[in-house]
């Protein structure tokens, strides 16, 4: 396995070994918002030839007993419910 410098994901620089999935958290509560950022990642994935490991939590608890750690990128919803 290689190491990939650079990797630049929404304007964000990640390192990650060449067969390593990008993990991802959302934080949303909004299923309509969820699916619009969703369907943003996909189609940047596809373009980009990279692939998303995504995991949707619907709340901060439920994110931080996950444990954020596991997760390369976060997108967090700043009003959540």
């Amino acid at each position: 396995m290689r190491l990939i410098d650079g990797v630049q994901l929404f304007g964000v620089q990640i390192q990650r070994k060449d067969d390593d999935m990008i993990r991802i958290a959302i934080l949303e509560d909004d299923p309509e918002d969820l699916h619009l950022l969703q369907g943003a990642i996909s189609r940047y994935g596809e373009e980009k030839g990279i692939e998303f490991e995504i995991q949707w939590f619907q709340g901060g608890m439920q994110l931080l007993d996950c444990g954020t750690a596991k997760f390369d990128l976060l997108f967090l919803d700043i009003e959540v419910q």
